[in-house]
């Protein structure tokens, strides 16, 4: 349930970081930091809280330690964005990864810190059928595929993160229903009271081992209008397409949360409704007709509630006690039982789905009002185990997340609050709100690392178990329209959640290789910072300067390495460092410098590398490569001695006969000319070079392009990558160029 917005937060939370009582000789006190665990993201700030952190003229830094490198910001650099005795304010460095930081003052360094860093990537969500489908419920496959269920939707949704080959893509599927105005009702102001054919309510989805995808959808929040309404889970089938409907047996029911039982075969879910009371209930989706197309307004029959003993074809009901509870999500607890959180009554509940035995654990007394003096509740919400067999509970209202050790309740009476109306099982680990601050704990997901994920504050935080449950908040997170659901890839670790007004999905991972925030398999320099991916010598030629509303998508001879790892950038045989430095690098034929982002500096249609090889001056238009050398036996603008040490036959004029003589293959394309497909892509070089337009194929398209090009260079129409043979004219020859290679891509 997300129909707040999250208010901001500015929030200090600080941890004795275990100060050291050591001086340095001359009697200056160790500082000290007061967290023992921060966390930010990839280049984003930290700040540090304690004493005795130092101040001018003391020499100042802060020293960082991971993946065996060690690395000191000093007070004066322009990383450090404030430094005061009791605050340090710090731009980390984008190499750096997770470890520990130290503060080290005239010598004399604090004890260390620990310091986690995440990066940060969001992805937009496809546009919805209406302006209130937001992000709610999330759930990771095996795959890492995310499946999504909104808050008001029509349509199941997916997002496929990056792979080494592919980008990130989403995707959605429409949920069938039945013809008419909808199955679904919602008075949301309490006054209007509406059909629709929106799923009011998308609180949970489950992803179950077969890779189906399971998920809920009901009608308003504790409906109680005039209108017939449908709740229902529903699964869906990825290898398929298919959807199963199987509908609740009572009207006006709101199901929230869902929970898969796969052992047993069942599936169980929680109902609330002020009119037909409140349950625990599950069904065998095996022994439950599917239907997609029922109607309640059209009169269908609803599914059979099981009468005693019964457990096939009906739904088992585990009605609770009193009207106004709304039990809302549910969980697997260690022992098997299933545990579950009452919105409304503060109350967390345990159920043996064998005996049917109910056990009900009363919250403290909740701090959250709404008005003067009128309690709203604590408002239980997601509740998750960690490892460790302790449950972690979100109170929506009162900004908390709280600890329930079930350990405990064989030794205390958990089912009623003590004389402090503490609860001996319970504990709050964080308290965020005032109770008239509106601010709310949305989602926890108990996650590796010790970390207890939830969304708080408009953005993600965790409780370190590990370090005396401290609480670490990333603000850079923080979203105006707040953070729903999440969900933790078994596999990666990922965290995943919703942006709810956002309409995008986030995702926080583990800073690993460089850091920038670019999935390992799709970046293209995957250990070199590099969040802009730029890559200038990738299998594309840019026309927009030259007014062309298309690219040309094809190059004879490109590279996926991105600029920031690639020692030759634009592979034009000149090495970055050579082109910034030819005198000292072994170009002495150049005049000056050569842009390592382009592969004709000068733009006289000899590449960099070649012109430096052949005596030419790459940063000089005026200065070319001869177009007949001395001792060119073939005539095709090499140099027979350069010929062989290119592999090239210096008595044929194309060695590899891809069309494209030796002489232009290597100054111009910079493409090899002993082999007809110089990068080793699916497209022949000689393809690549007749293909002008924006594919692969030679068709009558490049014809017509290099047609309208037609003329000298001097001519206003001419454009260099026309310019097929290089020549410094478009004419005859290039056309006949496209001619020859005229047909759908081949690779050699």
């Amino acid at each position: 349930m997300m129909r707040t917005a999250f208010a901001v937060l500015v929030i200090s939370y600080v941890l004795a970081g275990g100060a050291t009582s050591n001086r340095a000789a001359a009697g200056v006190p160790a500082p000290t930091v007061d967290q023992a665990i921060v966390a930010t993201l990839v280049a984003g700030e930290i700040r540090l809280t304690g004493h005795d952190l130092g101040s001018e003229p003391a020499a100042r830094s802060v020293r960082l330690d991971y993946e065996g490198t060690s690395t000191s910001v000093d007070a004066t650099s322009a990383a450090v964005l404030s430094w005061t005795p009791s605050e340090i304010r710090l731009a980390l460095p984008p190499a750096v990864h997770s470890g520990q930081l130290t503060v080290v003052v005239d010598g004399v360094p604090s004890a260390p810190v620990d310091i986690d860093v995440f990066e940060y990537t969001t992805y937009a969500l496809p546009s919805g059928t209406g302006q209130s489908e937001f992000p709610l419920a999330l759930d990771v496959d095996a795959g890492g595929r995310v499946w999504i269920n909104k808050e008001a939707h029509a349509t199941l949704e997916w997002l496929t993160p990056a792979t080494s080959s592919t980008a990130a893509s989403t995707g959605k599927a429409g949920i069938p229903q039945p013809a008419g105005a909808g199955i679904f009702a919602s008075n949301p102001d309490g006054s209007s009271d509406t059909q629709t054919r929106l799923s009011v309510l998308g609180e949970d989805l489950e992803v179950a081992s077969d890779g189906n995808v399971w998920f809920t959808q009901g009608g308003g929040s504790l409906y109680m209008g005039q209108y017939a309404n449908t709740s229902r889970i529903v699964r869906y089938t990825p290898s398929t397409g298919e959807f199963a409907c199987f509908n609740v047996p009572v009207d006006d029911a709101e199901v929230i949360g869902l929970l898969l039982d796969e052992p047993g075969g069942r599936v169980w879910y929680a109902e609330s409704d002020f009119e037909h009371g409140n349950a625990i209930t599950s069904f065998r989706p095996d022994t439950v007709a599917s239907d997609c197309l029922w109607d309640p307004s059209a009169g269908g029959v609803r599914p059979p509630i099981c009468a005693n003993g019964q457990t096939a074809g009906c739904h088992d009901r585990h009605a609770l006690a009193g009207m106004y509870r709304m039990p809302a999500h549910l969980t697997f607890g260690p022992d098997g039982a299933i545990w579950f959180s009452q919105y409304w009554a503060t109350r967390v509940g345990r159920l043996d789905p064998v005996t049917g035995e109910i056990i009900e654990l009363p919250m403290p007394a909740p701090i959250a009002r709404v008005g003067a003096g009128i309690y709203a509740g604590s408002g239980p919400w997601e509740l998750r185990f960690d490892a460790a067999g302790d449950l972690w509970l979100a109170e929506y209202f009162d900004g908390t997340v709280m600890r329930i050790r079930p350990s405990l309740m064989s030794a205390n009476d958990c089912t009623q609050l003590d004389a402090t109306g503490q609860n001996p099982c319970a504990e709050e680990v964080f308290v965020g709100s005032d109770g008239y601050d509106r601010k709310h704990v949305h989602t926890i997901a108990p996650g590796p690392g010790g970390r207890v994920w939830f969304t708080y504050d408009e953005g993600m935080s965790y409780v370190s178990t590990t370090h005396a449950d401290a609480v670490v908040i990333l603000p850079q997170t923080a979203s105006p329209g707040g953070i729903s659901g999440m969900a933790i890839d078994p596999v990666t670790q990922d965290v995943w959640f919703g942006l709810f007004s956002d309409k995008k999905i986030g995702r926080l991972r583990l800073a690993q290789g460089d850091g920038d925030g670019v999935d390992s398999a799709a970046d293209n320099c995957p250990n070199t910072y590099n969040p802009d991916q730029s890559n200038g010598d990738r299998n594309f030629v840019d026309l927009s300067s030259w007014g062309m509303k298309f690219n040309d998508l094809t190059w004879p001879q490109s590279d996926e390495m991105g600029d920031a790892c690639d020692s030759d950038a634009d592979n034009d045989g000149l090495s970055n460092a050579a082109e910034m430095d030819p005198a000292a690098s072994g170009c002495p034929s150049a005049s000056g410098p050569s842009d390592p982002l382009r592969r004709d500096t000068d733009g006289d249609l000899a590449l960099d590398g070649p012109e430096c090889v052949l005596g030419s001056d790459p940063a000089n238009a005026a200065s070319r490569p001869a177009t007949a050398p001395a001792g060119d036996a073939d005539r095709d603008g090499l140099p027979d001695a350069l010929e062989a040490s290119l592999g090239a036959d210096p008595l044929k004029r194309d060695t590899d006969g891809d069309r494209i003589s030796d002489g232009v293959e290597y100054k111009s394309y910079g493409s090899r000319p002993n082999i007809t497909n110089s990068d080793g892509d699916r497209c022949a070089d000689g393809y690549e070079v007749a293909s002008v337009d924006a594919n692969t194929s030679v068709s009558s398209v490049d014809i017509l392009i290099v047609v309208l090009a037609y003329g000298p260079g001097s001519s206003p129409k001419y454009v260099p990558t026309f310019d097929l043979n290089r020549d410094g004219s478009i004419n005859s020859g290039d056309v006949f160029l496209v001619i020859m290679m005229f047909g759908p891509c081949k690779a050699s």
